[in-house]
């Protein structure tokens, strides 16, 4: 039963979905203090940070869609160091909504 959670968890990299796709919201959140020249909401570094992690978080959706299309399964078992990446990201990007929850400008600090 846990193998096959295991397995299915890691064949649709849940973990990197969920816990990108939290990051990526996250930081829409943010509003820059004194320089807004874009949509008047964020500077331009903070936008390529929102640039770059909503094309990583697109990547990982096309990839996972691909290989689920091609239906490609994973030889044997999960393999656990991708597991605990996976179960990394997920809690990573869980714990920085929660952050950016309490204070939206704790969103800006991944630019410091």
């Amino acid at each position: 039963m846990y193998k096959l959670l295991a397995n299915n968890f890691q064949h649709f990299h849940l973990g990197l979905i969920i816990g990108v796709g939290l990051y990526t919201l996250s930081l829409f959140s943010y509003r820059s203090f004194e320089n807004r020249p874009i949509l008047s909401l964020w500077s331009y570094p903070f936008f390529v940070v929102i640039i770059f992690s909503t094309l990583l978080f697109l990547i990982i959706l096309v990839k996972t869609w691909r290989k689920r299309y091609k239906n490609q399964q994973l030889e044997g078992h999960a393999r656990p160091g991708l597991l605990f990446l996976e179960f990394a990201t997920l809690f990573w990007g869980i714990a920085y909504l929660i952050n950016t929850a309490d204070d939206s400008a704790n969103a800006g600090r991944i630019t410091d």
